[in-house]
């Protein structure tokens, strides 16, 4: 059993769903299924039972808060990764487990069944059932052992609640009982063999299943969401750029000549790890900045359109796989949909339009009458939004007075001089331009030499600027 991977087993469950749909195909009824049911009361505390109280919790935290997108995560700590499940992913505003649970039982309390859908009725329901199964094994432990079995408690707590919510029993059949935080401890069983193992170490281990993998990155997550630092630590800025480029040559490595069933694995782990960084960079960019010395974008991953649709025709007789594709893919940008979408190239230009020809920055005034930074109108993820030119240059973040003034002229010198050694190549004897300028633009990734400068070289400015004409 030590050979047998998380692939193994995820390869394993897509055979058995094939096997069983053939089976109801041909024969008309699925008594699989209800032949499997005795078998989940053999142990609560087995790794099956584990993994099955941490997806019903976390599926009550989806249904309750009407986010699908939720998902619980496991502790961070200076680069390693506990198996400990965090309490702040259940309820954030929890002080510990036994904290979470009675908040998360209390939002049971108040939901509005007339309010839910008939899907999410069915998804209460399947949720019982499961701790109903989970509760009646630990009540056998219990019973042989004569104390609490780990986690029966809050199991017993949970089920109890929403059997209330569903009109199965009555409050009042219910016992009081006080939730000890010594016996109720949620892990992962994957990562108990790996405790406080290296994040990168973690990412980069391909047994280990994307399922448990999106517990690091919801975990990071959270450790970012609590840290009360506006500033992002820039050990963390590094460990991310590390988990990005790793991620980034997965993609590489993701072959069509692989084996059928191999490349569909990976394609599907590849897509959820991108779509997990991905929302990894949403959080730090709603809610940190970076650090001001840093010259680092901290962008999203781009999926090649070609790829995604590549994975979609081999796998095309594999229905599971085409949906999985489909609802993830959609929230990673394609290389035809960026984040912020302009070139790199435009964003040098966005360097000068925010800038007066002597290179100091333009400022209005608001509505309140005080003095600000010129906003520039860009397209977000479809929408339209006003930055200054602070928010989108790195290096310009959390700059303040004169340091920030300083910083922008260079970068505006620099910007002239850029754009004015293409410029000086593509006029007629007139002055006036023979080629289409936003052309030019995009044949140049000027922001490289914009970004990417060395510091430590003597900057010598020129008194270069562009012509109102442009």
């Amino acid at each position: 059993m030590d050979n047998i991977s998380e692939n193994d087993i995820t390869n394993m469950k897509n055979d058995y769903i094939k096997i069983k749909n053939m089976y109801i195909e041909k024969y008309g009824t699925n008594d699989i299924d209800d032949a499997e049911s005795d078998l989940n009361l053999l142990d609560a505390q087995s790794k099956l039972g584990k993994e099955n109280l941490i997806k019903s919790v976390e599926k009550l935290v989806k249904l309750v808060n009407k986010d699908k997108s939720i998902s619980l995560g496991v502790k961070y700590n200076e680069g390693k990764i506990s198996s400990e499940i965090d309490h702040k992913t259940i309820v954030f505003n929890s002080e510990n487990l036994v904290d979470s649970i009675k908040k998360l039982t209390e939002q049971i309390n108040s939901l509005d069944l007339s309010n839910l859908s008939s899907s999410e009725l069915e998804e209460l329901e399947g949720i019982d059932s499961d701790l109903r199964k989970l509760n009646e094994a630990n009540k056998v432990e219990i019973f042989f052992n004569d104390k609490p079995v780990l986690n029966s408690e809050i199991t017993n707590y949970l089920h109890n609640s929403l059997r209330i919510k569903l009109g199965k029993i009555n409050r009042d059949e219910v016992s009081n009982v006080d939730l000890n935080p010594d016996n109720n401890n949620l892990r992962v069983p994957e990562f108990e063999r790996l405790e406080n193992t290296n994040i990168i170490d973690l990412i980069k281990d391909d047994f280990i299943s994307s399922d448990n993998k999106k517990y690091i990155f919801k975990g990071l997550e959270t450790s970012i969401k609590k840290s009360t630092e506006p500033v992002l630590d820039e050990n963390l800025l590094n460990i991310i750029n590390e988990i990005k480029s790793l991620i980034e040559s997965k993609g590489e490595q993701t072959r069509l000549n692989d084996v059928q069933t191999q490349l569909e694995q990976n394609s599907i782990n590849l897509i959820y790890l991108i779509g997990d960084y991905n929302d990894l960079i949403d959080t730090i960019n709603q809610s940190k900045e970076l650090p001001s010395e840093s010259d680092v974008f901290l962008n999203k991953i781009e999926m090649k359109s070609d790829l995604i649709n590549n994975i979609k025709i081999t796998s095309r007789n594999n229905e599971n796989i085409v949906e999985i594709v489909d609802k993830v893919a959609k929230k990673i940008p394609t290389d035809s949909s960026n984040l912020i979408q302009i070139t790199y190239d435009k964003l040098s230009l966005l360097i000068l339009v925010a800038g007066n020809v002597d290179g100091t920055l333009v400022k209005t005034i608001n509505e309140e009458g005080k003095e600000e930074l010129m906003k520039i109108n860009v397209m977000n993820n479809g929408e339209k939004v006003e930055l200054t030119i602070k928010d989108i240059i790195p290096s310009l973040r959390g700059l303040e007075g004169k340091e920030l003034d300083n910083k922008y002229k260079t970068l505006y010198s620099l910007s002239q001089i850029a754009f004015l050694e293409y410029f000086s190549n593509s006029m007629d004897e007139n002055g006036q331009f023979n080629i289409d300028p936003t052309e030019l633009l995009n044949n140049h990734n000027i922001l490289n030499l914009l970004i990417n400068q060395n510091k430590d070289t003597p900057f010598e400015e020129k008194n270069y600027y562009l012509c109102n004409e442009y």
